[in-house]
């Protein structure tokens, strides 16, 4: 993890990625998805391309096999966008608001719900993302 600093000389918050975003994983070894993950979001930072968080499957069987989308917004705030095989979540900028903070549940949702893997046929099911994106 490391910091990048303002012209001012000031620290933001750690960084991973395209923007700050706190590294659930630098600690252990797993994530609970149950809790929202915090992601802190500088409003200067964001365009109309950034990505805010990528998604993309772990395993092989779900690559091109997951369909996701946001389930609990309808203000268009967010959108989902899908190049090459990553899906990237954005903003729109001009809508969202410094010192607010954005509940954010992303659903995935598997196109063909038998997959293979290592020669044993598997249902794969629904999961559901949290974020809390907090806007600096």
């Amino acid at each position: 993890m490391h910091f990048t600093t303002l012209q001012s000389g000031k620290r933001r918050h750690p960084i991973s990625g395209d923007l700050d975003m706190v590294n659930p994983l630098a600690n252990d070894t797993t994530m609970d998805i149950t809790h929202p993950l915090p992601v802190y979001v500088d409003l200067t930072d964001v365009k109309r391309k950034t990505k805010l968080i990528k998604l993309l499957p772990a395993l092989a069987a779900l690559q091109d096999n997951v369909e996701y989308k946001i389930v609990n917004r309808d203000d268009k705030l967010f959108f989902l966008r899908e190049k090459r095989g990553i899906n990237s979540l954005h903003a729109r900028r001009k809508k969202l608001s410094p010192g607010t903070s954005y509940h954010i549940d992303i659903e995935a949702l598997p196109v063909h719900e038998q997959a293979n893997i290592a020669g044993h046929n598997i249902h794969i099911g629904k999961t559901l993302f949290r974020f809390f994106v907090y806007v600096l």
